[in-house]
């Protein structure tokens, strides 16, 4: 079994380019892709001599939901381009009352995907992203700026913890881990952790009993951070996936990633699969 449904949020002021890699995806997965038009409200505040903003807001609503409706026959066409089942909506919406549509929407696919450079680039893309990773219950694929093939996924790393996040981060991960020819289980020694739990042949009986052979591997940081040890292991076994625990806390409302989680996202080249 493999992903077999797609959601995937697209802000109205990113490039219709930005979105390629996304369909890839869904064409190399064989995926619905439902794609959801994010056109954000700007609030505005009276100041001194005005009476009244409605007219200029109304003006405002109508040009983005034109844009809107302009950029989903866009994306319409893209995907009959490219051969890919799907659908397009629109949402015109203030930035506050977002995280509570795409969740939602989110809650009926297999995993939401998003473009690291669109997560870096726009903070309405960075709130999607740490609303949907830390809030949807869905696990979330990031594409990494290089382009990349997921037909077919050779080579997985899972970074292992004994964490809920890591358990979670296996679990969904196993339609993918299935169809590869090569898994390591990886964990990373911290020097103020001596102590840390590797992996065990708990894990490896647990992925066994789904048909899948993993082979264990302890990383040395060396000085580096966690982030940096596990995309130079990536790199240098040349892993088409990285799979992990996304750790992160609720404060006053709003979803806050990780150390380790937020570094990930920086200079992203390959496919991260992340799960909380």
């Amino acid at each position: 079994m493999n992903y077999r449904s797609l959601f995937a949020p697209h802000q109205l002021e990113s490039s219709l380019l930005s979105l390629q890699p996304i369909i890839d995806a869904a064409t190399d997965l064989g995926a619905h892709l439902d794609i959801i038009i994010v056109g954000t409200l700007m609030r505005f505040t009276p100041s001194a001599g005005w009476t009244s903003l409605d007219g200029y807001w109304g003006e405002h609503y109508s040009d983005t939901v034109k844009r809107c409706e302009a950029r989903v026959g866009a994306v319409r066409e893209a995907l009959a381009a490219a051969g890919v089942s799907g659908e397009v909506s629109y949402e015109c919406i203030e930035l506050g009352e977002l995280d509570k549509v795409l969740i939602r929407r989110a809650l009926l696919a297999d995993a939401s995907v998003f473009s690291a450079g669109n997560v870096r680039e726009h903070d309405t893309m960075a709130s999607a992203f740490n609303d949907l990773l830390l809030g949807s219950g869905r696990p979330v694929l990031l594409l990494g700026d290089e382009a990349r093939s997921l037909k077919p996924l050779r080579r997985i790393i899972v970074a292992w913890t004994h964490k809920r996040e890591s358990a979670r981060a296996l679990r969904d991960s196993l339609p993918l881990l299935s169809t590869a020819e090569d898994v390591r289980l990886v964990t990373i020694d911290l020097a103020d952790e001596d102590n840390a739990p590797k992996p065990d042949q708990g894990v490896s009986a647990y992925l066994a009993r789904h048909g899948i052979n993993a082979e264990i591997d302890n990383l040395e940081t060396d000085g580096l951070s966690v982030s940096e040890t596990l995309k130079a292991y990536a790199d240098t076994i040349e892993a088409d996936l990285i799979v992990m625990g996304a750790y992160g806390h609720s404060r006053l409302r709003e979803w806050l990633l990780g150390g380790t989680t937020r570094e990930m996202l920086k200079d992203c080249r390959k496919p991260i699969l992340m799960s909380h």
